[in-house]
């Protein structure tokens, strides 16, 4: 959950660009502009088309309105995506649960499977808690 306000001082948030950068990867960045996020793997077609519109949600105005439940999953070890946005989002929903997987990396659904799966499952009322 990135502020609105973030990245003014880069310029037009809608003039954004993929490049590939050998022994880098793939690059999402604002034209002449920082990075935004940064991929050592290939990024999918759709990805690359979703990436923009993606950037510019702001979901400030309407997460304080959700009331259901939710479950917000961070992992620890998130080169992308900080721990502090994570807890961010989930106190931003009334009433939602945060799940942090000390060593998870950005995907912890595929790098932490069976501890994930079982606070997902206790989270759905599936297992005691």
């Amino acid at each position: 959950m990135i502020s609105p306000d973030s990245h003014l001082e880069a310029g037009d948030a809608s003039a954004t660009e993929w490049v590939e950068i050998e022994g880098v990867g793939s690059v999402f960045r604002r034209r002449s502009g920082p990075a935004l996020l940064v991929s050592p793997m290939p990024v999918s077609p759709e990805m690359r088309v979703a990436m923009p519109v993606l950037w510019r949600v702001d979901t400030h105005a309407w997460l304080g309105e959700l009331r259901v439940p939710t479950l917000v999953i961070a992992g620890g070890a998130d080169a992308i995506v900080p721990v502090s946005h994570a807890r961010a989002l989930h106190e931003a929903i009334p009433g939602s649960q945060l799940l942090f997987i000390e060593d998870g990396g950005h995907a912890p659904v595929t790098q932490r499977r069976p501890e994930l799966a079982s606070a997902v499952q206790r989270f759905l009322g599936l297992l005691p808690r």
